[in-house]
Parts: C-alpha cells; structure tokens; sequence
C-alpha cells in the first residue's frame, strides 16, 4: 500500500509577493526551501545533484509525494492524502478536523524554535498525539524538547531543508562579474569567500581576522565578500569592514563583489579554496551557505552554532569556530582554533581533497532532494504507526508555559532584523533573560562559566 503524503510548504500568495518583486528576496531561505519542497514532488526518481544515489529504503518505495496547488479545496487535498507535511496552513488544519480519517502532520518548525511559536495554546489544541514537530536542526529540537511534553519522544524530530544541490553547480552561463574580478589573480592563491548578507550579525567582521592569520603564516589569502555595495549603496556595516582591512593591511587582498545570481555565486564557489560563515543570528537553525559551498566540494569554515553542526562535520567535512554564550546574553566567536586548522588543511593538498569529497558527499546522503524524500517518507510511516489511542495528549510544560507568561512566544521581527531587538530592549526582565540564556545555550559551543565540551 502506498502512502500519499501531501506537501504544502507554505501559502502561494507569500511566495507570489517575492516572485512580484523578485531580487535578493527569491533567493532568501524559505523561498529556496519551497523549491526543495516542489522538488520533493516532482522527482520521483534516485538522481539528484548530477549524481546517482541510492536508497534501499522500503519506506520510500512506498510513499508517494503530492503538491497542493490551492487550486482544489483544502477538504478535497487532505481527502485524498495519509500524511501531511508544511508549515502549518490553518486551512489544512480545519480540514483535517472534518475529515474523516484525521491525516497526522509533519508540522514544519523552521525558524521558530527560538522564537517558541509553536508553543502557543492554541496551536497545540489543534495537535493530534500521531503529529510531528518537525526542526531543521538538532539544537532546536532540543529547545523544543524543553518546553513541551509530547506524546512520544519521536513527536519532536529533525529533518533537513530540501536543497537543490544541482541548482548550485556551474552551469554553461558565463560568471562575468567573478571571472573579472579574479582576472590576473594566480589560480594556486587560495581564495576565502565570505558569502553571508553584510549583518554583524552574520559575523563577517571575524572572517578578517582569520585571513590576516593565513597571510603571517604563508599562504597570501585572497578574500572575497558577496553582497557589497558601493558608494551610495554602500552600508555602514560594509565601511566597518573595510576600515578593519585596511587596519590589518588587508586592504589590497580583499574584493567587494555585489549580489549576485546562482551561477555566479556558484561560480564564486567553486573558485574559492574555503567558504566561510559566522553567523550567530538567532535563528541560524539551518543555513544554506556551508551547504552549497560542501556542494560544490569546497570546504566551509563556519561557527559552532545552531544547524550548522548538522550541515557540518567538524574537522571531516568543514571547520568549526567556538562560540561562547557570555552572560550578557552576547555571543564570542573564537576564530583563531578555525584559523590554525585551516593553515594546517592549506599545506596538506591530500587532507584537502579528502575533506572536499567528504563534504559533497555528507550533502548528498543528507540534504539532497532525494535525501529529503528518504527521511520525510521514514518520518510519515512513523507517524502513521502511532497508536493515537495509547499516547498522552500534547502538552505545555511548565518551562512552556513561563515563557507564554513572560512574553517570550510574542516575539516578532523585521525583514532587516531590528523588530526582534527593540522588542527584546522593551521586554527585558529576569526570566526574559534567564529564558534566553537556556535556549541558545543551545546553540553556542559552551555558556560563559560553563565547562568548554
């Protein structure tokens, strides 16, 4: 008997606004985590990314995907579907409460775990005991698992964002803005590309320290930064920036590119000798950088935080950067154990190529869009071999319920990032900061006064 099991990622009018005012905003996240989504749907077969993989997995022989195009009725869709699996759409939700057969959900988290979203009253009323929160990173399934009692331990899991990984690979367009950036640059100088939006919160002010260390120590790094503007465009964040190169004497090895398209960026990727990222934004829960960059076989530098000790395997497929959760609530990056590790990977051109391969095969066998199908098929039949009779109802503990109390599931933010700040400047108390310090301790290598792991 084959499962059907329903996607609807998110609502079509939200992805139609960025389709309409296109930019940076179609390439964001969520919009590249919707196409995985479509994706899913639409690739029944083992190839993905330009390579065959294969999956003996039962569960995936018997699972097929469905899209719900919003074209027929909510009522209709999950009429004919066994699991479904998005975003929660009230419209679903409403529908799966008349239906007769009451599918279970795979309940996307996303970027709420730290913001407890899913915590609310009055979304857990409306849970079954056989659906799943679904998280795109383990850290946030351990926040979760904090606040809520559910009914099995399952109830709260981990699966990736679908990635495109082939959507990345060069493509036959000619990548005109790297190609005459790099003109006359020796192929044998490694190149650090910093591919993160210019926020400080992205972290690429630790990216320069990391670069002048490679240069004392012989290798003449050249680094590359996306997303740069000039003159009129350009941010107060990228002139901090460039007065630390200048400061550093960085300043001749370092290039300002603009935003870029897919093929440029990926050629950009494929370009650099390292990619790095140190983000310590407070949902970094997933992140698609260290994952194209493993894609394309290129060794990613990142910070220990959130998802990307999922997206990467420290010292095996990429590098990690320690993180300290301080007191204050702020965040230490530590890039100098990063640094030293990638001097030593420089000088070693075989522990490179075995660190490359690794890389795009960790991303194949776990973020690929075949993968996905594997793991969400696996989570489906899971959920449907629930006995819901036998299981306790979902509950809100009483961590949970602080943090409705407190105002912490309130929390809001801007598409630059300021919301969140200014609410959190208007809303601090002791357990506000309390509860803060227990979620992205979850996160950060360690807690300021806490033994380092």
């Amino acid at each position: 008997m084959t499962v059907r099991i329903g996607i609807h990622f998110l609502r079509h009018r939200l992805l139609r606004a960025a389709e309409k005012y296109g930019g940076q905003a179609a390439y964001s996240s969520v919009f590249r985590c919707s196409r995985g989504f479509d994706a899913i749907g639409a690739a029944p077969t083992g190839r993905d990314g330009g390579e065959d993989t294969t999956f003996e997995d039962t569960a995936l022989e018997d699972t097929a995907f469905e899209i719900w195009d919003e074209h027929e009725t909510a009522d209709e869709f999950v009429g004919r579907v066994d699991v479904l699996v998005g975003i929660p759409d009230i419209r679903l939700m409403n529908a799966r409460a008349r239906a007769r057969h009451r599918p279970p959900y795979l309940a996307l988290v996303m970027g709420d775990a730290t913001r407890a979203v899913p915590w609310r009253a009055a979304f857990m009323r409306q849970f079954q005991s056989n659906d799943t929160l679904v998280c795109s990173c383990s850290a946030d399934r351990d926040i979760l698992r904090m606040f809520l009692d559910t009914p099995w331990q399952s109830s709260v899991d981990v699966a990736p964002m679908p990635t495109e990984l082939e959507g990345i690979a060069p493509t036959g367009q000619a990548p005109t803005v790297v190609a005459e950036a790099l003109a006359g640059v020796d192929p044998r100088r490694p190149i650090i590309l910093s591919a993160e939006r210019m926020n400080s919160e992205k972290g690429i002010h630790h990216v320069i320290p990391l670069v002048a260390y490679l240069r004392d120590h012989g290798h003449d790094p050249m680094v590359v930064f996306l997303n740069g503007g000039a003159d009129a465009a350009k941010t107060a964040y990228q002139a901090e920036l460039e007065a630390q190169l200048a400061a550093t004497r960085l300043t001749d090895s370092a290039v300002f590119l603009p935003f870029l398209p897919t093929h440029e960026v990926a050629a950009a990727y494929a370009r650099a000798a390292l990619v790095t990222s140190a983000s310590t934004i407070y949902d970094n829960n997933f992140g698609y950088i260290p994952i194209e960059a493993q894609a394309t076989s290129t060794p990613p530098i990142v910070t220990d935080w959130g998802g990307y000790r999922d997206s990467v395997l420290d010292g095996k497929t990429g590098l990690f950067m320690p993180t300290t959760l301080q007191t204050d609530g702020s965040v230490r990056v530590d890039w100098l154990p990063a640094a030293r590790a990638a001097a030593d990977v420089l000088s070693d051109p075989e522990r490179y190529d075995r660190m490359a391969r690794a890389g795009r095969q960790h991303v194949q066998d776990r973020f690929s869009i075949q993968a996905a199908r594997r793991i969400y098929s696996e989570l489906a039949v899971t959920a449907l071999e629930r006995n819901i009779d036998a299981a306790p109802p979902w509950r809100i503990n009483e961590l949970g319920q602080t943090a409705i109390d407190v105002g912490w599931t309130d929390q809001t933010d801007t598409p630059d990032r300021t919301g969140r700040r200014a609410w959190r400047a208007s809303h601090h108390s002791a357990d506000h900061a309390a509860l803060h310090q227990l979620i992205y301790g979850k996160y950060a290598t360690c807690s300021e006064g806490s033994d380092p792991p």
